[in-house]
This record gives structure tokens, sequence and C-alpha cells, in this order.
């Protein structure tokens, strides 16, 4: 009798019209999603300076302008800063120059006009979390950089958080801003772009990407799904409760991990609630080199599969001095590669990062949740190309 009811709620849910149309949610090509950079900070970054750039884009100003005028500095800023800030936006400007990775700085953009000069430093933050007093180095580096000039620093993160490392004693202020900025900058732009033009195109994608992605606004599709769990819940739970899952490609995994890497290989897992998540590896000559690393294969909260690369917060402790000496050794050859301060992972536990990248990377999470062949293949070929980065600069024996 069980069985024929989960039959029934599994033809029902298959028949419903609104179950049968969700094909139609499936979005055309998002050139940011479908490269992964959905909370990738760098290319955020990137993106943001090309939008800010006149060189790179004609409604720059526009942007800027929209910019300037949502920074809350009517809050948070007082005296011949705000001042400046409202009197330079009444002002026709003379050059407007961007500038990429400014001492550390994500965006510092310089604005002249006839009679004054801003500098806004802008400090993106979308998954990581701040560095050992980052903002107030990022303040000293402005600072000494632009002594003569008016320099403000926004730190600019989806939900607007309260930087916990800017220096309160500083001359250079610094304002928190969420993504919401961006988007109204966009907006403001696109109001102002040629209809049916490219400039209008991309606009159109990048504002329904700072929406969905990064804002998370609530979208036809969200509302859809909510209506089948309350029509179709039964029939919900049992495609939950079926679905594949990590543990059907464990062995064939650890398998392949062993037929890439040989003896050197250590693999071990342990279940959570009765569920696997996650399965790691460590290898025996990186350890006896004292870098005991370890590559996670592990299901988000979204069943997603992703690999990462990271090192435990107590074998981090044990070898802190040879690692951070490595660190600094790597970083002078290639200083875009490993995560110096080793950072603790936000929402990780006591795991600790190897490589420079957010916490939580677009790039680390694989292309399917199917757990079959195909998904245990993709996971060791992400291995192993983290592997490839970082072998160079492990001195085995």
């Amino acid at each position: 009798m069980a069985e024929l009811t989960s039959k029934r709620a599994l033809g029902e849910l298959e028949r419903d019209h609104r179950f049968l149309e969700l094909d139609r949610f499936v979005p055309p090509l998002q050139i940011i999603r479908a490269m992964g950079f959905e909370h990738h900070e760098v290319a955020h970054s990137r993106l943001i300076a090309n939008l800010l750039d006149p060189s790179q884009h004609r409604g720059a100003e526009t942007m800027l302008r929209a910019l300037l005028q949502g920074i809350p500095h009517q809050e948070h800023l007082a005296g011949s800063t705000a001042e400046l800030l409202e009197e330079i936006l009444r002002t026709s400007w003379t050059n407007v120059s961007v500038e990429r990775e400014f001492r550390r700085i994500d965006i510092v953009v310089q604005i002249t006009s006839s009679h004054h000069q801003v500098v806004v430093g802008i400090e993106n933050k979308i998954d990581a979390g701040e560095g050992h007093e980052q903002l107030g180095r990022y303040q000293a580096a402005l600072e000494d950089a632009f002594s003569n000039q008016t320099p403000i620093l926004v730190f600019l993160t989806p939900t607007g958080r309260e930087p916990t490392t800017a220096d309160s004693e500083s001359q250079i202020p610094t304002v928190s801003a969420d993504y919401n900025l961006i988007l109204e900058a966009v907006d403001v732009a696109l109001r102002k772009a040629e209809p049916g033009s490219g400039d209008q195109h991309a606009l159109q994608v990048i504002a329904k990407h700072v929406r969905e992605d990064i804002l998370g606004e609530e979208t036809e599709v969200k509302s859809v799904v909510r209506e089948l769990w309350r029509t179709h819940g039964k029939a919900l739970r049992l495609a939950m409760e079926h679905r594949p899952r990590l543990e059907d490609i464990r062995s064939l995994y650890e398998a392949l991990l062993h037929e890439r890497f040989g003896d050197d290989a250590d693999t071990y897992y342990w279940r959570s609630k009765g569920e696997l998540r996650e399965i790691k590896m460590g290898l025996a000559s990186w350890w006896d080199a004292g870098c005991p690393f370890e590559f996670i294969l592990h299901v988000d909260d979204e069943g997603l599969p992703l690999v990462r690369l990271l090192v435990w917060h107590e074998s981090y402790d044990e070898n802190a001095v040879f690692l951070r000496k490595w660190a600094r050794d790597v970083s002078a050859s290639n200083p875009d590669l490993v995560d110096e301060e080793f950072t603790l992972v936000r929402n990780w536990g006591g795991w600790r990062r190897v490589l420079v990248e957010p916490d939580h990377p677009a790039s680390a999470i694989l292309d399917e949740r199917a757990f079959d062949g195909a998904t245990a293949k993709a996971a060791v070929e992400a291995v192993v190309r983290l592997y490839e980065k970082l072998q160079p600069h492990i001195k085995t024996t």
C-alpha cells in the first residue's frame, strides 16, 4: 500500500503542469555563470573596474556619479570629505583613472575636476573574510600615496557588513556599502544606454546577475517551486530521499586517486549523521616535506560536489614556522598563488586556506551532482589540477 501511495504521489507530480514547465526556467547562457564566476571576487573586481573606467566603458562616468551619490557619507563621513564628495558631483570632470590591485587594494579610482581631486579605493569582499589588519593597511597605503588629495576607502560586500579591520585612528575614512550600490549604478547607466545596443545587453546581464546571484532577490522559479512543495511534498521528499549521493562514487573515486598517486595517497572519510559528506586525501610526500595539506571532495549545503585544498588548523599550528617561510618563498616567485596568512575559512570549522582564493570559490564546484562515474573522474581531475599548481613548490625527497 505504501509503495502504491508513493507511485501515485510521483504520478501526480509528473502530471502537474507547473512541474512540466520547469524547463522554461532554465536560463539562456549567462557568461558569468558559465565561467563559474558567480562569487569569484577577482572576476567581480575586474568587472567593476572595467565598468568604472572611461577607457573601457562609455557609461563609466554615469556609473561613477551614481556610485558616489550612493555612498552613505551622510552617516559615516563628516566635514571636508563629505563636502568635497558633494562638490565634485556638481562639477565637470577633466580626468578619471582606474587602477586594479594598487598596493593590493582591489580598485582605486582617481577623479579630477578643475578644482578638486578625489581618490576612491574599493575593497571588494563576496565570500572571503578580512585578512589581518587588512583595511588598516589599505588606509595607510592610500594616505601614503595620496597625501595631497582626498582618499576614501569603500568596503563593498553583498550585505554591506561593517569592516572589522579598519583603523579608527586613520585619517582615511572607511565606509561600508552593499552590492545595491553597484546595482543602482548599473541601472542608472542602463537607462541611458542606447536601446538594442551591446552596452544595453551587457548591462542587463550584469544587473540580473547581481540581483539573483549576489543579492539573492526573489525569482519566479522560487515561487513556483514553493507551490510544488505545498502540493506535492510527498513526491518531492521521495525524490530527495533517493537522490544520488557521494556514497555512490566513494569506491571509484578512491580507486582513481590511488591509480593516479599510488601509495603516496592516503584517503579517509567519515560520515555526518549517517551520511557521507566528504572524502579527504593527503599525500605522504607532502606531509614529509612539512606541507600537511589535504584535498577534500565535499558536498555543500545544496548537494553540489566541490574540491578544495586546505590545511587543518592543528596541522598548521604544528608546522606554522616552516609553512609561513614556505609561503613567503613561493610568493616571491608567484605572488598570487598561496595565502601567506593561511586564513581560516569561514563556516569550515578549523580549516585554513592554502591558495589565494575566496572562502567559497565557484571554481571549486564540479559541473554536476549525478554522483556517477563522470562525477568521480571530474573530482579526480580537479584534485590533479590543484596538485599540479603546488607540486613544483614542494621539496619532496
